[in-house]
């Protein structure tokens, strides 16, 4: 820390920098070394197959999207009052 303030007057998260470098090339290594994508995948493959065997049992559910563990569930037939109750029903 000693040399960062001597030797980058400037720093932000996208800056090739001493602090910046090696932290993104520690956190690439912790991905890699841990399967963390490969984990990511999997889970969202198993959620996305529990929310398909949900939605055939809830009448409403028009689509499931997701990418990794990132998901969209469109809901709704009767409009956006009866998307909202659907959407509410199935959090609770």
């Amino acid at each position: 820390m000693d040399r960062f303030g001597n030797t980058a007057r400037y720093s932000n998260t996208f800056a090739g920098n001493t602090i910046g470098i090696p932290t993104a090339d520690t956190v690439l290594t912790i991905l890699q070394r841990d399967q963390i994508p490969q984990n990511a995948l999997a889970m969202g493959q198993r959620l996305r197959a529990g929310l398909e065997k949900l939605a055939k049992q809830q009448p409403g559910v028009r689509a499931i999207r997701n990418a990794g563990l990132f998901f969209g569930v469109d809901m709704g037939s009767e409009g956006t009052a009866a998307a909202g109750r659907l959407a509410w029903r199935w959090m609770w």
